[in-house]
Protein backbone atom coordinates (compact mmCIF):
# COMPACT_ATOMS: atom_id res chain seq x y z
CA UNK A 1 0.00 0.00 0.00
CA UNK A 2 1.22 3.56 -0.71
CA UNK A 3 2.64 5.87 1.91
CA UNK A 4 0.16 9.27 2.22
CA UNK A 5 3.09 11.08 1.03
CA UNK A 6 3.15 8.90 -1.77
CA UNK A 7 -0.21 9.70 -2.97
CA UNK A 8 0.74 13.94 -3.26
CA UNK A 9 1.23 14.81 -7.12
CA UNK A 10 2.02 18.67 -6.35
CA UNK A 11 1.14 21.21 -3.99
CA UNK A 12 -1.19 23.99 -4.31
CA UNK A 13 -0.76 26.63 -1.51
CA UNK A 14 -2.09 29.99 -3.33
CA UNK A 15 1.09 30.94 -5.27
CA UNK A 16 1.33 28.98 -9.19
CA UNK A 17 -1.89 28.12 -11.50
CA UNK A 18 -3.84 25.37 -9.90
CA UNK A 19 -6.13 25.03 -13.20
CA UNK A 20 -2.52 24.36 -14.47
CA UNK A 21 -1.56 22.02 -12.16
CA UNK A 22 -4.65 19.92 -12.62
CA UNK A 23 -4.40 19.56 -16.22
CA UNK A 24 -0.66 18.18 -15.45
CA UNK A 25 -2.04 15.79 -12.69
CA UNK A 26 -4.53 14.39 -15.42
CA UNK A 27 -2.09 14.11 -18.21
CA UNK A 28 0.09 11.96 -15.75
CA UNK A 29 -2.59 10.14 -13.97
CA UNK A 30 -3.50 8.78 -17.90
CA UNK A 31 -0.26 7.34 -18.39
CA UNK A 32 0.29 5.69 -14.73
CA UNK A 33 -3.10 4.56 -14.42
CA UNK A 34 -5.11 2.38 -17.23
CA UNK A 35 -8.62 2.01 -15.64
CA UNK A 36 -8.58 6.26 -15.47
CA UNK A 37 -6.59 5.75 -19.24
CA UNK A 38 -9.44 3.69 -20.22
CA UNK A 39 -12.79 5.34 -18.47
CA UNK A 40 -11.49 8.51 -20.37
CA UNK A 41 -11.10 7.48 -23.76
CA UNK A 42 -14.70 5.91 -23.57
CA UNK A 43 -16.37 9.16 -23.08
CA UNK A 44 -14.82 9.51 -26.61
CA UNK A 45 -18.11 7.50 -27.52
CA UNK A 46 -20.71 9.07 -25.17
CA UNK A 47 -23.48 10.29 -26.85
CA UNK A 48 -25.30 14.03 -26.65
CA UNK A 49 -28.32 15.80 -27.91
CA UNK A 50 -29.68 18.73 -27.71
CA UNK A 51 -33.43 18.93 -25.84
CA UNK A 52 -35.14 22.09 -26.81
CA UNK A 53 -38.72 23.93 -26.01
CA UNK A 54 -38.90 27.29 -27.44
CA UNK A 55 -35.26 29.31 -26.09
CA UNK A 56 -35.10 26.39 -23.27
CA UNK A 57 -32.59 23.80 -23.72
CA UNK A 58 -31.84 20.68 -21.70
CA UNK A 59 -29.02 18.61 -22.40
CA UNK A 60 -29.17 14.45 -22.55
CA UNK A 61 -25.75 12.58 -22.73
CA UNK A 62 -25.52 8.61 -22.57
CA UNK A 63 -22.58 7.58 -20.58
CA UNK A 64 -22.46 3.53 -19.47
CA UNK A 65 -19.53 4.66 -17.08
CA UNK A 66 -21.66 6.34 -14.54
CA UNK A 67 -23.70 3.69 -14.00
CA UNK A 68 -22.02 2.79 -10.68
CA UNK A 69 -23.02 6.33 -9.44
CA UNK A 70 -26.16 6.54 -10.71
CA UNK A 71 -27.51 3.34 -9.11
CA UNK A 72 -25.70 4.02 -5.45
CA UNK A 73 -27.01 3.35 -2.66
CA UNK A 74 -26.12 5.86 -0.10
CA UNK A 75 -28.26 5.43 3.09
CA UNK A 76 -26.12 5.18 5.92
CA UNK A 77 -26.18 1.59 6.78
CA UNK A 78 -24.89 0.88 3.39
CA UNK A 79 -22.52 3.67 3.36
CA UNK A 80 -20.85 2.76 6.76
CA UNK A 81 -20.59 -0.87 6.09
CA UNK A 82 -18.32 -0.30 2.86
CA UNK A 83 -14.97 1.53 2.95
CA UNK A 84 -14.39 5.19 2.10
CA UNK A 85 -13.55 5.20 -1.65
CA UNK A 86 -12.45 9.21 -0.91
CA UNK A 87 -10.10 8.25 2.22
CA UNK A 88 -6.63 8.30 1.34
CA UNK A 89 -6.07 4.45 2.36
CA UNK A 90 -8.45 3.24 0.20
CA UNK A 91 -7.45 5.24 -3.19
CA UNK A 92 -6.14 3.12 -6.14
CA UNK A 93 -2.58 2.48 -5.83
CA UNK A 94 -2.14 4.66 -8.62
CA UNK A 95 -4.18 7.42 -7.79
CA UNK A 96 -2.47 10.32 -7.23
CA UNK A 97 -4.00 14.11 -5.85
CA UNK A 98 -3.12 17.70 -5.58
CA UNK A 99 -2.70 18.80 -2.39
CA UNK A 100 -4.71 22.13 -1.86
CA UNK A 101 -3.82 24.74 0.53
CA UNK A 102 -3.47 21.87 3.14
CA UNK A 103 -6.97 20.72 3.66
CA UNK A 104 -7.85 18.88 0.63
CA UNK A 105 -6.95 16.42 -2.31
CA UNK A 106 -7.27 17.21 -5.94
CA UNK A 107 -8.20 13.93 -7.56
CA UNK A 108 -9.18 13.18 -10.93
CA UNK A 109 -12.75 11.46 -10.65
CA UNK A 110 -12.55 8.21 -12.17
CA UNK A 111 -15.76 7.96 -13.52
CA UNK A 112 -15.56 11.42 -15.62
CA UNK A 113 -18.70 12.56 -16.87
CA UNK A 114 -16.50 15.51 -18.36
CA UNK A 115 -12.99 15.21 -20.06
CA UNK A 116 -11.48 17.50 -17.40
CA UNK A 117 -13.51 15.85 -14.52
CA UNK A 118 -11.88 16.52 -10.82
CA UNK A 119 -13.20 14.99 -7.09
CA UNK A 120 -11.38 17.56 -4.53
CA UNK A 121 -11.79 15.66 -1.31
CA UNK A 122 -11.37 16.86 2.54
CA UNK A 123 -8.10 15.47 3.81
CA UNK A 124 -10.04 14.26 6.80
CA UNK A 125 -13.37 11.68 7.12
CA UNK A 126 -16.11 14.48 7.65
CA UNK A 127 -19.53 14.31 6.62
CA UNK A 128 -20.74 16.09 3.76
CA UNK A 129 -21.80 19.83 4.95
CA UNK A 130 -21.76 22.63 2.84
CA UNK A 131 -22.33 25.38 5.60
CA UNK A 132 -18.90 24.27 7.76
CA UNK A 133 -16.78 23.85 3.78
CA UNK A 134 -18.89 27.32 2.26
CA UNK A 135 -15.19 28.81 2.88
CA UNK A 136 -13.08 26.65 1.22
CA UNK A 137 -15.58 25.71 -1.97
CA UNK A 138 -15.47 29.42 -2.45
CA UNK A 139 -11.39 29.46 -1.61
CA UNK A 140 -11.25 26.90 -4.84
CA UNK A 141 -13.93 28.84 -6.70
CA UNK A 142 -11.64 31.85 -6.53
CA UNK A 143 -8.56 29.45 -7.42
CA UNK A 144 -9.80 27.54 -10.81
CA UNK A 145 -10.42 31.08 -12.20
CA UNK A 146 -12.89 31.24 -15.18
CA UNK A 147 -11.46 27.67 -16.13
CA UNK A 148 -13.09 25.78 -13.94
CA UNK A 149 -16.75 25.32 -12.38
CA UNK A 150 -17.17 24.05 -9.35
CA UNK A 151 -20.10 22.16 -7.78
CA UNK A 152 -21.40 20.46 -4.63
CA UNK A 153 -24.21 17.74 -4.36
CA UNK A 154 -25.70 17.64 -0.97
CA UNK A 155 -25.73 14.05 1.47
CA UNK A 156 -28.98 13.11 0.22
CA UNK A 157 -29.17 14.91 -3.54
CA UNK A 158 -26.64 12.74 -5.32
CA UNK A 159 -23.44 12.81 -3.39
CA UNK A 160 -22.26 9.12 -3.92
CA UNK A 161 -20.18 9.36 -0.41
CA UNK A 162 -21.92 11.49 1.71
CA UNK A 163 -19.57 10.76 4.65
CA UNK A 164 -16.90 12.09 2.87
CA UNK A 165 -16.90 15.97 2.37
CA UNK A 166 -15.78 16.80 -1.61
CA UNK A 167 -16.88 18.73 -4.06
CA UNK A 168 -16.20 18.65 -7.84
CA UNK A 169 -15.14 20.23 -10.68
CA UNK A 170 -15.42 20.42 -14.36
CA UNK A 171 -14.51 23.09 -16.80
CA UNK A 172 -16.72 25.99 -17.38
CA UNK A 173 -19.49 26.25 -19.73
CA UNK A 174 -20.41 22.71 -19.98
CA UNK A 175 -23.39 22.82 -17.96
CA UNK A 176 -26.28 24.42 -19.49
CA UNK A 177 -27.14 26.80 -16.80
CA UNK A 178 -24.01 28.38 -16.77
CA UNK A 179 -26.09 30.79 -19.82
CA UNK A 180 -28.64 31.00 -17.48
CA UNK A 181 -30.74 34.51 -18.09
CA UNK A 182 -31.86 36.50 -14.87
CA UNK A 183 -34.29 39.09 -15.72
CA UNK A 184 -34.84 42.45 -13.82
CA UNK A 185 -38.76 40.33 -12.52
CA UNK A 186 -36.06 37.34 -11.09
CA UNK A 187 -34.31 39.83 -8.93
CA UNK A 188 -35.57 38.99 -5.75
CA UNK A 189 -33.57 40.12 -2.95
CA UNK A 190 -30.01 42.20 -2.69
CA UNK A 191 -27.61 41.28 0.46
CA UNK A 192 -24.00 42.80 1.25
CA UNK A 193 -23.66 44.00 -2.26
CA UNK A 194 -25.43 40.41 -4.20
CA UNK A 195 -27.99 40.61 -6.45
CA UNK A 196 -30.23 37.69 -5.37
CA UNK A 197 -32.30 36.23 -8.05
CA UNK A 198 -35.06 33.56 -7.77
CA UNK A 199 -35.42 32.11 -11.18
CA UNK A 200 -37.55 28.86 -12.48
CA UNK A 201 -36.56 27.98 -15.59
CA UNK A 202 -36.63 24.51 -17.67
CA UNK A 203 -38.87 22.75 -14.92
CA UNK A 204 -36.66 23.80 -12.03
CA UNK A 205 -36.41 26.29 -9.42
CA UNK A 206 -32.73 27.82 -8.09
CA UNK A 207 -31.86 31.06 -6.39
CA UNK A 208 -29.01 32.77 -7.97
CA UNK A 209 -26.27 34.78 -5.50
CA UNK A 210 -24.19 36.99 -8.02
CA UNK A 211 -20.90 39.72 -6.87
CA UNK A 212 -17.38 40.40 -7.48
CA UNK A 213 -17.00 39.48 -3.97
CA UNK A 214 -16.63 36.35 -2.73
CA UNK A 215 -16.88 37.45 0.61
CA UNK A 216 -20.35 38.81 -0.09
CA UNK A 217 -21.35 35.81 -1.60
CA UNK A 218 -20.52 33.62 1.45
CA UNK A 219 -22.33 35.86 3.79
CA UNK A 220 -25.73 35.28 1.70
CA UNK A 221 -25.81 31.50 1.07
CA UNK A 222 -25.38 30.83 4.74
CA UNK A 223 -28.30 33.25 5.19
CA UNK A 224 -30.19 31.22 2.62
CA UNK A 225 -28.76 27.72 3.49
CA UNK A 226 -29.73 28.03 7.31
CA UNK A 227 -33.13 29.66 6.73
CA UNK A 228 -33.74 26.08 4.34
CA UNK A 229 -32.42 24.75 7.09
CA UNK A 230 -35.25 25.34 9.23
CA UNK A 231 -37.47 23.90 7.22
CA UNK A 232 -35.82 20.89 6.80
CA UNK A 233 -37.25 18.93 9.49
CA UNK A 234 -34.84 17.98 11.79
CA UNK A 235 -31.95 16.89 8.36
CA UNK A 236 -28.89 17.78 9.28
CA UNK A 237 -28.60 19.45 5.93
CA UNK A 238 -31.29 20.61 3.69
CA UNK A 239 -31.77 19.12 0.38
CA UNK A 240 -29.78 21.03 -2.00
CA UNK A 241 -27.31 21.14 -5.34
CA UNK A 242 -25.00 24.07 -5.79
CA UNK A 243 -22.94 25.15 -8.68
CA UNK A 244 -20.45 28.03 -9.04
CA UNK A 245 -18.41 29.82 -11.71
CA UNK A 246 -16.85 33.31 -12.60
CA UNK A 247 -18.23 34.88 -15.40
CA UNK A 248 -16.63 38.09 -16.45
CA UNK A 249 -15.67 39.71 -13.40
CA UNK A 250 -18.32 38.46 -11.31
CA UNK A 251 -18.77 35.32 -9.17
CA UNK A 252 -21.65 33.44 -9.74
CA UNK A 253 -22.83 30.80 -7.33
CA UNK A 254 -26.81 28.58 -7.89
CA UNK A 255 -28.39 26.91 -5.33
CA UNK A 256 -30.89 24.35 -5.95
CA UNK A 257 -33.32 23.80 -2.92
CA UNK A 258 -34.77 20.38 -3.94
CA UNK A 259 -37.70 18.15 -2.55
CA UNK A 260 -37.00 15.07 -3.11
CA UNK A 261 -33.58 13.33 -4.22
CA UNK A 262 -34.85 10.79 -7.17
CA UNK A 263 -38.32 10.84 -8.56
CA UNK A 264 -40.96 8.27 -9.06
CA UNK A 265 -39.56 6.85 -12.11
CA UNK A 266 -36.19 6.28 -10.64
CA UNK A 267 -38.15 3.54 -8.40
CA UNK A 268 -40.70 2.40 -11.57
CA UNK A 269 -40.95 -0.93 -12.63
CA UNK A 270 -40.27 -2.43 -16.36
CA UNK A 271 -40.65 0.10 -19.26
CA UNK A 272 -41.70 2.74 -16.94
CA UNK A 273 -38.32 2.89 -14.97
CA UNK A 274 -36.05 5.98 -16.06
CA UNK A 275 -32.16 5.44 -14.55
CA UNK A 276 -32.07 9.24 -13.62
CA UNK A 277 -30.70 10.02 -10.20
CA UNK A 278 -30.88 14.39 -10.36
CA UNK A 279 -27.59 15.55 -8.90
CA UNK A 280 -25.50 18.82 -9.48
CA UNK A 281 -25.08 18.14 -13.25
CA UNK A 282 -28.79 17.23 -14.39
CA UNK A 283 -30.28 20.40 -12.03
CA UNK A 284 -28.28 22.56 -14.46
CA UNK A 285 -29.33 21.01 -17.28
CA UNK A 286 -27.08 18.32 -18.57
CA UNK A 287 -29.28 14.73 -18.37
CA UNK A 288 -26.70 11.91 -17.63
CA UNK A 289 -28.18 8.20 -18.55
CA UNK A 290 -26.29 5.26 -17.93
CA UNK A 291 -28.12 3.19 -19.88
CA UNK A 292 -29.08 3.88 -24.06
CA UNK A 293 -33.11 3.56 -24.23
CA UNK A 294 -33.41 6.19 -21.42
CA UNK A 295 -30.83 8.33 -23.46
CA UNK A 296 -33.26 7.54 -26.89
CA UNK A 297 -36.61 7.63 -25.09
CA UNK A 298 -35.79 11.14 -23.30
CA UNK A 299 -37.72 14.59 -24.73
CA UNK A 300 -37.51 17.70 -23.65
CA UNK A 301 -41.32 17.12 -21.35
CA UNK A 302 -40.08 14.20 -19.63
CA UNK A 303 -36.50 15.70 -18.92
CA UNK A 304 -37.87 18.70 -17.38
CA UNK A 305 -41.01 16.95 -15.44
CA UNK A 306 -37.79 15.04 -13.67
CA UNK A 307 -36.39 18.31 -12.52
CA UNK A 308 -39.61 20.01 -11.24
CA UNK A 309 -40.33 16.94 -9.60
CA UNK A 310 -37.64 16.91 -7.32
CA UNK A 311 -36.88 20.84 -7.54
CA UNK A 312 -38.48 23.32 -4.72
CA UNK A 313 -40.56 25.32 -6.74
CA UNK A 314 -40.24 29.07 -7.02
CA UNK A 315 -42.72 29.86 -4.64
CA UNK A 316 -40.91 28.02 -1.84
CA UNK A 317 -37.98 30.19 -2.88
CA UNK A 318 -39.73 33.19 -3.08
CA UNK A 319 -41.19 32.61 0.89
CA UNK A 320 -37.57 31.80 2.03
CA UNK A 321 -35.98 34.91 0.91
CA UNK A 322 -39.00 36.90 1.71
CA UNK A 323 -38.20 35.48 5.19
CA UNK A 324 -35.02 36.49 5.46
CA UNK A 325 -35.39 40.29 4.70
CA UNK A 326 -31.49 40.55 3.16
CA UNK A 327 -32.28 43.66 1.20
Amino acid sequence: MSSQTDRIFAEFDGCGSLPGMMERLLAAQKKAWPDLQKNCLSLEKRLVRELSSGNSILRVEFNPGRITSTSATTDARTVSSRPCFLCRENLPPAQKGILYRGEYLVLCNPFPIFESHFTVANLGHTPQNIQGSIEAFLSLLTDLGPQFTIFYNGPECGASAPDHLHFQTCPSGVIPVESVRCLPADRASSFAGCGIYAVEDEGRAMVLVESPDTAAIKAALLKIIDSLKKRAAGKTEPLLNMIAWKAGGAYRAVLFPRRKFRPDCYYAAGEERVLVSPAAVEMGGLIITPLERDFGSMDFARASAILREVSAGRDFIMEVLAGLQLT
